[in-house]
């Protein structure tokens, strides 16, 4: 039976008890009135009457009773047949109560009635009854309007259907939605339209899903529109039909899901846009780094050659803006990578001091050209081998020294370097791994024009400089510090800065890294290098002297810094008290006669015969080693020195490079011959390079190293000559340079047949390949990785970073050093 059904029939319980009430009334006023009719006939009989009277009042009783039973019986959830029983009882009774009472009327002896009978208390009772039941139904009238008023407000689409799929309940806002009438749809199944969307799986069941969510686009009374249902399964004692219902309630989403979907076009776009600006800068990068290549290796080797001074004035000119060129390209490179997110961290061990004193070894011609100083120094305390990613390291900190050269005018640069460990994040895991967090300190301060307290807030934004007028006297593109910083974010670290106007800068990058917990520190190594020295600095007050001064006093040495002026004095006054120096420093910009004097009147006065002169130089001031020998020198050291150099020197040990990294060559300003006059590397090379330019420049540039370079156009050529390099008595190459965009094969397909020719003609370890191409993103380097090269080699390139990297993987050692002594150096 309906729920409409069940309400008429609630309706007419209630108005039956109604009656009965009002009957109730009736008859105890019938009741008083015969009593006191009796009474005052004096007729009847008094036992009789109390009989009768008693009888009736039961009966009321009873009927009332059967009729409080039908209404709740009535009530929806209560079967209808229990509830008809009930009322046919009930009102049987009544009127049989009633008929009690008439049939009592004869003459009795009047008697006076008794108001506080209990047969009257009974009837207040039931009175109090049937108003509790009436305020009751009052409620339980007002909670369903409530309620249904409440469903019939919502937005939300909101229907109950039965185990059968019939619908038992919908809310106002279906009816508006679908345009459809109430009593039209109850008691019978309504599926919308689907147009769109997900297909649910089968009804819902109590032994598995309880609740499920879809969306889908419907049709509806004004057109498709996307809904987001959700179903949930209404247990049979939960619900008031005592059977399984299924309650579903829809959402209308078709705005939010228009504005997903134009988001989601939006990032496709937005994706395809940025998928295309990394194609294009690619191309842009490969396209222009290689006639940048030629231009600036050209003009490197017009350098070597016989020329006017006017010529060389013009050539270095070509040089530099090459250079600028080169630098500026880098830059926006970066940023556009920085923009689109697309830089991606390689972590691998390198050797932290190396990388560092390669950064500055680099930026020093350009600080010397200036007239100012620059030097580095490390904390002992650092471990030898960090992992993290080198190149972005290296790019930090050439951003950072390469400024304050720039910013520089007098004075001079100075980079600390310091490490320690991060104990809030050195858990077990990675203790058990041998693995400690590290946080890398990069201090690179200078004497500059300094900062404004009002430009130190904006120095890090892109294309900003503290000065951005037309007048200003430093260009550039403001993208260094802001790349830099970004990259140390990337990194988990940042950078700062404290500036004074006038007074110079100090920025400090801050980088996190890994070491191993097993590896020794630099200070180990260096302190088993040399045993500790009594050492004079006699370079006066200078940021080199400072630097020096300090690093070799945490290795456990003693030292004194004075002036050249004012250390013959000193030596003398430690000769007397008998602490003599073994060691002295001295640098190429102090007087030679001076500085011959003091070491003559060091070595007379302390009778020190294993004393070590050494004698610090600018790499452009080579000439002067001559005099400084005949001074009573015995080696030298090119600035900025490197610490296990200067170490080495200091123990007197003769210079054995242990690695390219160690000892890197110096090529000496002099001009050099067209022919090499000895062989630096006795190593066979591959050449694969399409570019005629590019390829002339790398054979010249390996032929004046004594390699012996043989060069193909493409990557099917370089197969092809590999594999007939590898049959008979042939020792086949050493080395391989390949290029990566060439036709017919490119360099990485190339790269793995050579590989894969060797594996299956089991011929032992293939020869390092490395990629020699303009492609310069960290991205190219991993695919260049992981088609089987060894090194990532970026053009354009110089003669020295062509040298570091034979260094490294021909293994043989270079004809010049970079420090040495100065017997062999005539007067």
């Amino acid at each position: 039976m309906d729920r409409q059904s069940k309400e008429k029939r609630s309706i007419s319980a209630y108005e039956r008890a109604f009656d009965e009430r009002r009957s109730l009334g009736s008859a105890r006023a019938a009741g008083s009135a015969t009593v006191r009719a009796r009474q005052g006939s004096g007729v009847g009989n008094k036992a009789s009457l109390r009989v009768l009277t008693l009888l009736t009042y039961l009966a009321l009783a009873s009927g009332l009773m059967l009729a409080l039973v039908a209404l709740v019986l009535a009530m929806p959830s209560a079967p209808s047949s229990v509830g008809y029983i009930a009322a046919i009882g009930g009102t049987a009774l009544l009127f049989g109560g009633i008929g009690l009472s008439l049939s009592a009327r004869r003459p009795v002896a009047a008697e006076p009635f008794d108001e506080a009978s209990p047969i009257r208390e009974l009837g207040e009772r039931l009175h109090h009854g049937i108003e509790t039941l009436k305020d009751m139904q009052w409620e339980y009238r007002e909670n369903e309007a409530r309620y249904r008023d409440l469903l019939d407000h919502q937005e939300d689409v909101i229907l109950r259907r039965d185990d059968q799929g019939r619908l038992i309940f919908v809310n106002i806002a279906f009816c508006r939605i679908f345009n459809i009438e109430n009593a039209a749809v109850i008691g019978r199944t309504f599926m919308p339209e689907v147009v769109d969307g997900e297909t649910p799986a089968a009804q819902l069941d109590s032994s598995s899903e309880r609740r499920r969510r879809y969306v889908q686009r419907i049709q509806t009374a004004s057109g498709p529109r996307w809904f987001a249902w959700e179903d949930q399964l209404i247990p049979a004692k939960a619900s008031a039909s005592g059977q399984v219902e299924i309650q579903t309630i829809g959402r209308d989403i078709t705005d939010q899901r228009e504005l997903e979907l134009t988001l989601q076009e939006a990032r496709d776009q937005a994706e395809a846009a940025s998928s295309s600006k990394s194609r294009f800068l690619a191309v842009m990068s490969h396209e222009i780094r290689t006639p940048l290549n030629g231009v600036i290796g050209m003009t490197g080797l017009l350098l070597d050659t016989q020329l006017s001074k006017e010529q060389i004035s013009y050539a270095r000119a070509i040089e530099q803006c090459s250079k600028s060129l080169l630098f500026l390209i880098n830059e926006i490179l970066d940023f556009s990578k920085l923009e689109a997110d697309k830089v991606v961290l390689h972590e691998t061990p390198f050797e932290l001091h190396l990388a560092v004193q390669s950064v500055i070894e680099l930026l020093a011609p350009r600080a010397h050209e200036k007239g100012l100083e620059i030097a580095w120094t490390i904390d002992p305390a650092c471990p030898r081998t960090i992992v993290a990613d080198e190149m972005r390291v290296r790019q930090i900190l050439m951003n950072l020294v390469g400024n304050a050269i720039k910013f520089t005018e007098n004075g001079g640069v100075s980079v600390s370097v310091s490490g320690h460990a991060i104990a809030e994040t050195y858990d077990a895991d990675a203790r058990a791994k041998g693995e400690a967090p590290l946080q890398l300190v990069i201090d690179v301060h200078d004497t500059g024009i300094g900062l404004a307290q009002e430009a130190v807030a904006s120095i890090f934004a892109e294309f900003e400089q503290a000065d951005s007028t037309y007048t200003r006297r430093y260009g550039g593109t403001g993208l260094g510090l802001a790349i830099s910083r970004r990259l140390a974010l990337t990194m988990g670290g940042d950078i700062t800065v404290e500036s004074v106007l006038g007074q110079g800068s100090k920025f400090t990058a801050q980088i996190n890294a890994k070491c191993d917990t097993d590896a020794p520190v630099l200070g180990e190594i260096w302190r088993a290098q040399c045993e500790p020295r009594r050492i004079l600095v006699a370079m006066g007050n200078t940021l080199e002297s400072r630097l020096l001064t300090e690093l070799l006093s945490e290795l456990g040495h003693d030292v004194s810094c004075l002036s050249l002026e004012v250390a013959h004095e000193f030596v003398v006054r430690a000769a007397r008290e008998g602490q003599p120096f073994d060691v002295v420093l001295a640098g190429a910009k102090s007087n030679p006669r001076l500085a011959g004097q003091l070491v003559s009147k060091m070595r007379a006065l302390n009778d020190v015969v294993n004393l070590r002169a050494l004698v610090l130089i600018d790499a452009s001031q080579r000439d002067l080693l001559g005099r400084w020998r005949s001074e009573g020198f015995d080696a030298y050291l090119v600035r900025p020195v490197r610490p296990s150099s200067l170490l080495t020197q200091i123990a007197g040990v003769e210079v054995v490079a242990t690695s390219a990294d160690e000892e890197q060559v110096v090529s000496s300003p002099a001009q050099i011959e067209d022919e090499p006059s000895e062989r630096a590397y006795a190593s066979r090379v591959l050449v694969a390079e399409d570019n005629e330019v590019n390829a002339l420049l790398a054979c010249r540039m390996m032929e004046r190293l004594g390699l012996d370079v043989t060069r193909v156009n493409n990557g099917a050529e370089a197969v092809s000559v590999v594999v007939d390099s590898t049959a008979g008595d042939d020792l086949g190459f050493d080395l391989i340079f390949m290029d990566v965009h060439m036709p017919e094969m490119d360099g990485l397909e190339a790269t793995r047949r050579i590989r894969g020719h060797f594996e299956v003609a089991t011929l032992g370890k293939a020869p390092p390949i490395i990629a020699l191409t303009a492609n310069a993103f960290a991205e190219d380097r991993a695919r260049c990785l992981e088609a089987g090269m060894v090194d990532h080699f970026a053009k354009p390139f110089e003669l020295h970073q062509l040298e570091e990297v034979l260094a490294k993987w021909c293994g043989n050692d270079c004809s010049a050093k970079r420090d040495g002594a100065l017997e062999a150096i005539s007067a």
